[in-house]
């Protein structure tokens, strides 16, 4: 392995020499310096290591100026696509490109009603990159007013009634919404940020009404991800989700994806994205395992759980969720019994899970000796 990367990386030194020289010798012939721009982000998805001697020989800079020019659309949407990809590919390229500046910049191609879907779509694919796994990016994202952006972009870029459809619109408008979608989970998320988590909360309201669109794969997993991010570690968030009925919407997409899981695989698929969103809401979280009850979540998270066609981490993200239903609410636990959950949970996973049944079996255990202490008969 180390040696295929050594070989690719001086592919590249053999190679960037030219790429360079092309791209300063042709700046009035955008053809060829885009042609040469691609070649450098190959490079970079074959070879991470790639971006690094890129940034060092000053390529990074190069394009990041190139970037700034006033250029045609076509040719500034490859120039960022590049970007991006350097941030993407190294986190030395990364903190180079995240500066104000740049977060500003972007900013003004989003908002700018002459920018096209591409380039606009391409603008928040660059801010993807500089916030992923970076603090900095997180922070930098929500000061210079670009968070506020992306929840508005969010909220407004398709109707309902374009979802259900399946129209042109929507297939024109998708890549733009999704790489929103993925660029907030990126600003609340890996590391942690509760600032933007509370920000976020504010865009919650209108998840609900996506979910009642049609359901699509398309929709449904990037928003169930986007929910779990936001959710996970925040007692406040998760509060405030449930308190908007959140946890209800859930209960009613999981139900009818459910009823329709053994028929459709895209069905099971969209069900386990939105257990595992669940069981982030209801992580330490005794009121939201009670609203699950109330649904009788369980049985459906059993029906889940031994569908034949679900992968092994697919199966132990049902589990995991499943855990958390029983970890602090009773009712769940005797649903869990009702059903004869633990024995089938215990007789049918193979070692691969053996933690996670292990974890379910001890607090199932240790909830039954709670209730048979003599105080509580």
């Amino acid at each position: 392995m180390e040696d295929n990367k050594s070989q690719g990386l001086s592919r590249a030194e053999t190679d960037v020499d030219a790429l360079l020289k092309c791209i300063k010798q042709q700046l009035n012939n955008s053809l060829p310096v885009k042609n040469a721009l691609l070649s450098i982000v190959s490079m970079c998805q074959e070879n991470s290591n790639a971006s690094v001697y890129f940034h060092d020989i000053g390529v990074l800079k190069m394009v990041r100026d190139l970037a700034r020019l006033e250029v045609p659309s076509k040719f500034k949407e490859v120039t960022l696509y590049t970007l991006g990809t350097l941030a993407n590919s190294n986190v030395v390229c990364q903190q180079s490109l995240c500066t104000p500046e740049l977060f500003n910049e972007m900013l003004t191609l989003i908002v700018d009603k002459q920018s096209s879907m591409d380039l606009q779509t391409v603008s928040i694919t660059v801010l993807l990159g500089l916030v992923t796994k970076n603090s900095t990016g997180q922070m930098l994202l929500r000061e210079t007013g670009c968070i506020a952006v992306m929840q508005k972009l969010f909220r407004e870029n398709f109707t309902k009634s374009e979802i259900d459809s399946s129209n042109e619109s929507f297939k024109e408008k998708y890549p733009l919404w999704y790489a929103v979608c993925n660029t907030l989970s990126a600003a609340v998320n890996n590391p942690k940020n509760e600032e933007n988590q509370k920000i976020c909360c504010s865009i919650l309201p209108h998840v609900q009404t996506l979910f009642e669109a049609r359901m699509k794969p398309e929709i449904i997993h990037p928003i169930c991800l986007f929910i779990g991010h936001l959710v996970h570690g925040n007692p406040s968030v998760q509060e405030f989700f449930i308190s908007i009925d959140g946890l209800d919407v859930l209960t009613k997409v999981l139900t009818k994806l459910v009823g329709d899981s053994r028929r459709h695989l895209s069905s099971a698929k969209m069900a386990i994205a939105v257990t595992s969103a669940m069981g982030n809401c209801i992580a330490q979280n005794p009121p939201g395992s009670t609203v699950l009850a109330k649904h009788h979540v369980v049985p459906k998270l059993l029906n889940l759980l031994f569908l034949e066609n679900l992968d092994s981490q697919e199966k132990a993200s049902v589990l995991v969720t499943l855990g958390h239903c029983v970890q602090t609410c009773d009712q769940n636990l005797y649903l869990l019994f009702q059903n004869y959950g633990i024995q089938r949970i215990q007789d049918s996973f193979s070692e691969s899970h053996s933690e996670i049944v292990s974890t379910i079996t001890s607090c199932v255990q240790i909830r039954r000796n709670m209730w048979e202490q003599p105080e509580n008969r």
